[in-house]
């Protein structure tokens, strides 16, 4: 339950500290909640962490959380000129390698319809808790568990909201938990108390934000998800307006810089450069360079195709893939996954049909205003999903 520092029976605008954090860069932004209106973002902020020639773990959890310290400084500021001495609260999202989710579906039938009571909603919440837990047993060392979202609850298969005082003979319910790393966690935390107080945050993976937007905003109920940060890929498939499964492969654009550095013999920085010139069409490259690309290319495509294999095992996949990747990088690795064959693994036995997460598509439903504020399409999301958790503890409609 979120502690609210400035209210009264009237409905308060609230300022919120929000936070992206990934392997390649930790952004922040100060949102406006104000009732019912869009989410108004007045400050944005992105710093990119270092593209080091090694990756060492220890020291990426070290130089993120110290960039977590220069972004908070920022908000900090922002707010103050606004005029505002304290935030609301804090949404802290985070994408792998710092984070995971588990999911679970839980179906009851009866002969004759059952009273849907608050007291039998917790006993299937508990059941799908249950089975997450077994499902995390092999990763529950050394996380700690920072979310729990109820995805869906179906009455006799349709959604239903606000289930309590129904009935039904058929009923499901689907569940998400997600886990942070235990030192990572303790980091943060260290940084917002430093820096915000007692102020209450909200610790949610990337994934989960991503999954609900592109639900709402594309109006698709089948779908993948991808998230491409600095050293990692997360892929999520949506089936039924859920969020049924999700998997994670050590491959990202931090590790393809890395990858072409070394076959053309200069900074994983250097190269990528060359490969966002090469690929946005600025410039052109030799055909030295373009075959090292392509031959980076291929080790993503297979990694790639081998998560999905593994996805499509019991089931074959939608063809629409929402990819959420930075710069021209994003756009190459969009085309690369329609230009490849993988038919074997979707409903319809054709290629996916990729379409990379923009600010023109998404930033509609946000409003940027402000000196130092950019169109970000991750901290859109991010503020849509403040406004979700404004919405559900006041128990309105989310809109």
């Amino acid at each position: 339950m979120f502690v609210f520092l400035h209210r009264n029976k009237k409905e308060m605008r609230e300022y919120v500290a929000l936070f992206d954090i990934g392997s390649a860069s930790v952004a922040g932004a100060l949102v406006v909640l104000d009732g019912d209106t869009q989410p108004h973002i007045t400050y944005t902020t992105r710093v990119p962490l270092t593209l080091t020639e090694v990756l060492d773990a220890k020291t990426l959890e070290k130089k993120t959380a110290e960039t977590v310290r220069v972004v908070s400084e920022r908000l900090i500021k922002a707010l103050a000129d606004e005029q505002v001495n304290q935030f609301s609260r804090i949404v802290c999202m985070s994408a792998s390698p710092w984070v995971h989710i588990e999911t679970a579906s839980i179906e009851a039938k009866h002969d004759e319809p059952k009273d849907i009571t608050d007291a039998y909603i917790k006993t299937l919440l508990e059941s799908a808790r249950a089975e997450i837990v077994e499902k995390a047993a092999e990763t529950a060392a050394g996380v700690d568990q920072t979310e729990e979202f109820s995805m869906q609850v179906l009455l006799n298969g349709y959604p239903t909201a606000n289930p309590e005082k129904k009935k039904a003979k058929h009923i499901a319910l689907s569940l998400a938990v997600g886990y942070m790393d235990t030192a990572f966690h303790s980091s943060l935390e260290r940084v917002f108390d430093e820096q915000f107080g007692e102020t209450a945050v909200s610790y949610n993976s990337f994934i989960l934000p991503f999954f609900l937007t592109a639900r709402d905003v594309f109006e698709q109920s089948d779908f993948l998800l991808m998230d491409v940060t600095g050293e990692v890929s997360d892929i999520g498939v949506v089936r039924g307006d859920i969020l049924s499964n999700y998997v994670t492969f050590p491959y990202g654009k931090h590790s393809i810089a890395r990858d072409l550095a070394e076959l053309l013999g200069t900074t994983p920085e250097e190269s990528l450069s060359r490969l966002s010139l090469g690929v946005s069409g600025t410039q052109k490259e030799d055909s030295t360079v373009q075959k090292s690309i392509e031959t980076v290319a291929q080790k993503w495509i297979k990694q790639f195709g081998s998560s999905v294999g593994k996805l499509s095992e019991t089931k074959r996949l939608p063809n629409f893939l929402l990819l959420a990747c930075d710069g021209s990088i994003g756009l190459w690795l969009a085309e690369l996954t329609s230009r490849i064959d993988f038919g074997a693994f979707t409903l319809t036995g054709e290629a996916f049909s990729p379409e990379l997460l923009t600010a023109n598509r998404i930033c509609e439903f946000c409003t940027f205003k402000g000196k130092s504020v950019k169109e970000d399409p991750f901290l859109a999301v991010g503020a849509l999903f403040a406004k979700r958790i404004r919405a559900v503890e006041k128990n309105k409609p989310v809109v």
